[in-house]
């Protein structure tokens, strides 16, 4: 699996463009939707080809006009023996809630919440996750409309079976912004 940020540029009609494991067939589901003239970008999880993958290698693209530039910047990959962990925070003004569906997954099957402590200040906090243990990485993305940048403060366990990312948050003059963003933790066995 990779975590990965496409961006399709340089637009000359409107359209989609898939990012795949190269050895499976485009999903119906399109990693980035744009139009004409725009750049957009979307945050992503994409499986890869693990085995028999063809030449061009484990990640596949596939626009569907026919002369489309695109930007793939890879930002880690992870193994599904890993523990992992990884969500879309997308209701940034909510005090607390708990992400659910595609927008959240916990390889150890915990819930995971997030909770406002201030503006542009998260707790992410994902059950069961970090299983005693601290070892590995995690990214965070900001998303969406507004500019800005998000940052991991810290990351810990306390000696917990769960895993803390503090997030902050900040428009481009550097003060805190609430803002939608994602979370990816990738850690050993």
């Amino acid at each position: 699996m990779a975590y990965v940020i496409a961006v399709a540029t340089d637009d000359s009609a409107n359209g989609n463009l898939f990012a795949f494991p190269s050895d499976t067939l485009p999903p119906s589901g399109s990693t980035v939707n744009f139009r004409e003239g725009e750049n957009i970008g979307n945050t992503s999880i994409i499986s890869l080809c693990e085995s028999s993958c063809p030449a061009q290698g484990p990640l596949a693209l596939r626009a569907n006009v026919s002369e489309q530039h695109v930007v793939i910047d890879v930002q880690g990959y992870f193994y599904p023996e890993n523990r992992k962990g990884y969500v879309w925070a997308n209701d940034p003004a909510a005090d607390e809630y708990i992400a659910e569906g595609i927008y959240a997954f916990n390889s150890k099957n915990g819930e995971i919440s997030i909770s406002r402590v201030s503006s542009g200040r998260y707790i992410v906090l994902f059950e069961e996750l970090a299983d005693g243990v601290i070892d590995g990485n995690v990214m965070v993305s900001r998303y969406g409309p507004s500019p800005g940048i998000c940052t991991v403060d810290n990351w810990e366990s306390q000696g917990s079976p769960d895993l803390r990312v503090e997030v902050r948050c900040f428009d481009l003059s550097g003060n805190p912004q609430d803002a939608l963003f994602t979370v990816l933790f990738n850690g050993g066995q």
